[in-house]
């Protein structure tokens, strides 16, 4: 979202170049009003343009009518009959080449295997819900890294590989291949 990106040196660099000395409450208001504007606003080049607060938005508009003049004074804003205009002055500011990349933070779950294998706690606590061996849960995860690549399956974190991967064990414990031991030896008496 855009307003985590506009961060408290961001703010900084705008009040400080509106050569206008601000009161801390004035540019508190400030900084309210665009998180709320940009909270839930995502991270494109459109979304950063000027915009338009209706007098009626602002709970108790009457109450910050002083700051509202200060902010104007600094030409941040422009107050008109309804509604405030909040000039856009926070783009220059901003790494707008972090806008223009595709973000994908997903993973497939083999950018996961190898920490996943090696965490005996996760290996553990596997074998003790399915009541096997160590190494059976190993295959086991290898059989689920397998699968999960063959669905392109892609997942935000480690930690919800894990999840998924401790869910699908519970159901997929069939596919561990037991190995059974097969002996010649007679016992004595039988034929």
């Amino acid at each position: 979202m855009i307003s985590d990106i506009l961060s408290i040196k961001i703010m900084a660099n705008i009040f400080k170049e509106s050569n206008f000395k601000l009161s801390h409450s004035s540019m508190q208001l400030y900084q309210n009003i665009l998180h709320y504007h940009f909270c839930d606003k995502e991270e494109k080049i459109i979304s950063l343009l000027e915009f338009n607060l209706k007098h009626t938005q602002i709970p108790n508009y009457e109450k910050f009518e002083k700051r509202f003049l200060e902010l104007q004074n600094a030409n941040l804003i422009k107050i008109n009959k309804s509604t405030i205009l909040f000039k856009n002055v926070w783009q220059i500011h901003l790494n707008l080449a972090r806008m223009l990349a595709p973000i994908n933070y997903n993973k497939s779950a083999t950018e996961y295997f190898e920490v996943m294998k090696d965490s005996q706690q996760l290996i553990e606590i596997v074998a003790m819900k399915l009541k096997v061996k160590k190494e059976e849960v190993v295959q086991l995860l290898n059989t689920f890294i397998d699968e999960q690549n063959a669905i392109v399956k892609l997942y935000p974190n480690e930690t919800e590989c894990r999840k998924h991967f401790i869910y699908w064990s519970q159901f997929n414990q069939s596919k561990i291949t037991k190995n059974q031991v097969i002996s010649n030896a007679k016992i004595l008496g039988i034929k």
